[in-house]
């Protein structure tokens, strides 16, 4: 996949791209239970149907609809199949969004979500695998816009408005990071472009984003942003698939195969196909040389 086509595919695709950072959830359905968990449930259910139920939603690159074939295609996607192959398990994939994707895992319609998830507490509603990737956030301003130097900490001031997505993980961050700067809080739901075109109208001065995001607006939209001169990113999230609390045997299958995937180089070469521009980074493998 070559740069353009890549750009041109997240692009199309991040205009109904849920935010990946959100972290609202959704109270359980009036006169539901909880399916109960000693640890096997999920394990014990998936093993029996021979099929891992996988919430997805889509954010490129991790999760994109290619319309030519009618299927789901991105890192996650092939890293989910390449996980549940290698233990003779089919994937059946289940649509998930933030509001309900705790209750989706709780009540049992999806066994994990095998999603580009952020690693947050979440109120300790739910347990993740360890870490896939880590996705950088950065700010981005207007190309014009001179006033910006590389101490990132000059942005808590409240001569700087920062947009953001009210709940989302690097909005935050921000408010932590610059709690004397002006926010410009989006309602959820908002799209993920509109972010960045509230700083091209001059509605706001910053917003921070992860770089596939600013890469596809840069393809649709040349010459209008840039990013902020510091190289220090706002925050490095770590990324990972979800299971219900509680769930040791499933979590352990897929982290077991997830370090085989990393030790021998398999997850890389997914690494290669669907993000060539390295945007996405890499999780390392470190070891020493016995005496």
């Amino acid at each position: 996949m070559d740069k353009r086509g890549f750009l041109k595919v997240l692009s199309s695709a991040l205009v109904a791209a849920p935010v990946a950072a959100a972290t609202s959830l959704a109270l359980k359905p009036p006169g539901t239970e909880p399916v109960p968990s000693s640890g096997t449930v999920a394990y014990q259910r998936v093993m029996k149907r021979g099929v891992l139920r996988a919430g997805s939603f889509i954010e490129p690159p991790f999760t994109f609809f290619d319309a030519a074939t009618n299927t789901r295609k991105g890192l996650t996607v092939a890293l989910a199949e390449s996980l549940t192959s290698s233990v003779n398990l089919r994937l059946e994939w289940v649509d998930v969004n933030f509001a309900t994707l705790v209750d989706d895992l709780e009540h049992a319609r999806c066994d994990a979500v095998c999603a580009s998830l952020f690693m947050m507490p979440r109120a300790g509603r739910l347990d993740y695998t360890m870490p896939y990737a880590y996705v950088p956030v950065h700010g981005y301003v207007r190309a014009n816009d001179k006033r910006f130097g590389a101490d990132l900490a000059a942005l808590d001031d409240p001569a700087y408005r920062i947009v953001g997505l009210e709940g989302e993980g690097a909005t935050a961050i921000a408010h932590r990071r610059f709690p004397r700067a002006a926010f410009l809080d989006l309602p959820q739901g908002t799209l993920i472009p509109d972010l960045l075109l509230n700083v091209v109208n001059h509605k706001a001065d910053v917003a921070f984003l992860i770089p596939t995001v600013f890469a596809a607006f840069e393809e649709s939209h040349p010459g209008l942003l840039k990013p902020l001169p510091s190289e220090e990113p706002l925050h490095v999230f770590a990324i990972a698939f979800a299971l219900k609390p509680g769930e040791e045997m499933l979590k352990s299958l897929l982290n077991n195969n997830l370090q085989r995937m990393i030790v021998s180089g398999e997850l890389e070469s997914l690494f290669a196909t669907f993000d060539p521009n390295r945007y996405v980074l890499r999780p390392g493998i470190r070891y020493t040389r016995g005496c």
